[in-house]
Order: structure tokens, then C-alpha cells, then sequence
């Protein structure tokens, strides 16, 4: 019988040893397929924390990270990379700021 619960943001940042800049905690990663409009792509997924970006050092080429409104409110935002971005906004002049994707769990993975 597992009686464990999964880690909160706080536990997290309580387990974070004083060195250290930051911690990854990770919600899940998982292969998924992304969908928008009659274009989709398998790729993988992860769900993080605010932190994240900071951590990894990461610049968006366009639009914005989420910012803690959004995780606070647990609002699901995607932040894509630019292979996936160009499989679904392939067509020229396509934008996908602000615009909403599907995405489909892969169950086999």
C-alpha cells in the first residue's frame, strides 16, 4: 500500500540545500501529442514550476514565460520549444502566442 503523497512547491523548497541556486521539481514528463488545427506533433512534455526557466537558464525567442499568476492559479500554459512550434505553426505568418493547443497523452509510454 503506498502512503506517500506527492511533493509540494513548499516541501521542495524546504529539501533545497543552502548552496544551491534553485531545484527542479518536476509535476510530471510524459510523451505527448500536440494538436492545433488539422497539424499535430509527438513530443514530450514536462510540468514545472515558475523556477524553471531561472534554473535552465532558458530565453524565450518570443511571447513570455508564465509568471507566478499563473502557477499560483494552476493555469495551464505552454511554453514551446521551436521544432514544435514550427511543426504546428508551420504555415507562413503563423503565430502561436496566445493561441490554444490540444494534446493528447501518449499511453505508451
Amino acid at each position: 500500500m503506498n502512503t506517500g503523497r506527492p511533493l509540494t512547491p513548499s516541501d521542495a523548497q524546504s529539501l533545497q540545500p543552502p548552496s544551491c541556486d534553485g531545484s527542479k521539481p518536476y509535476h510530471y514528463h510524459t510523451s505527448v501529442q500536440v494538436i492545433y488545427g488539422n497539424r499535430n506533433w509527438n513530443t514530450s512534455t514536462e510540468g514545472v514550476g515558475l523556477e524553471f526557466q531561472t534554473i535552465q537558464n532558458w530565453q524565450t525567442a518570443s511571447g513570455a514565460w508564465f509568471g507566478p499568476f499563473e502557477e499560483a492559479r494552476g493555469e495551464s500554459v505552454a511554453v514551446l520549444g521551436a521544432t514544435v512550434a514550427h511543426q504546428l505553426f508551420i504555415t507562413p505568418g503563423s503565430n502561436p502566442i496566445g493561441q490554444q493547443i490540444a494534446y493528447v497523452i501518449n499511453s505508451s509510454v
